[in-house]
């Protein structure tokens, strides 16, 4: 379950920081 858990936030919170990130520079760039 750990690992699983693991696994699902290490790639989870890559794209949705990317994915938050983005539009937010973007928005700031603008």
């Amino acid at each position: 379950m750990e690992n699983v858990i693991s696994k699902k936030q290490k790639t989870g919170t890559p794209e949705r920081k990317n994915n938050i990130m983005v539009p937010i520079r973007a928005r700031y760039d603008s």
